[in-house]
């Protein structure tokens, strides 16, 4: 229900708006995946996906210290 339907698209390709569309339809499986998760202690590797993009704080860009790091993590985790 808190999703945000106006951020981009997670690392796995899913809109927040698929999430927050099929939430009733998506709970069944996604509670088992974190039951499983939790019982194996093991998280999928898709799900420890992180896509960081440098956002320019400045122009021109002169060093690394110029950029903002922004990280786009999975929706579900």
């Amino acid at each position: 229900k808190k999703t945000n339907v106006h951020k981009a698209i997670d690392p796995n390709g899913i809109p927040g708006m698929v999430l927050k569309e099929c939430a009733n339809q998506l709970t069944k499986v996604l509670t088992k995946l974190f039951n499983r998760s939790m019982q194996k202690a093991v998280v999928p590797r898709s799900l420890k996906t992180t896509i960081i993009i440098p956002i320019p704080k400045i122009s021109p860009i002169s060093c690394l210290n110029d950029y903002c790091p922004i990280a786009l993590t999975p929706l579900v985790m």
